[in-house]
């Protein structure tokens, strides 16, 4: 279940991005999910 807020998408990337990705959350102990997002997020105040 996802809070009321959030919504689920589904994306395609590199199995090579998708690795470093899984380096960055493991060693940060952070879920996949939280990486992508906080990237998101940073992407969107650059471009805002």
């Amino acid at each position: 279940t996802i809070a009321s807020d959030k919504v689920r998408i589904s994306l395609v990337i590199d199995k090579e991005d998708k690795a470093k990705l899984e380096e960055i959350a493991k060693a940060d102990d952070r879920t996949l999910s939280y990486i992508v997002n906080k990237a998101i997020k940073e992407y969107l105040q650059s471009n805002t």
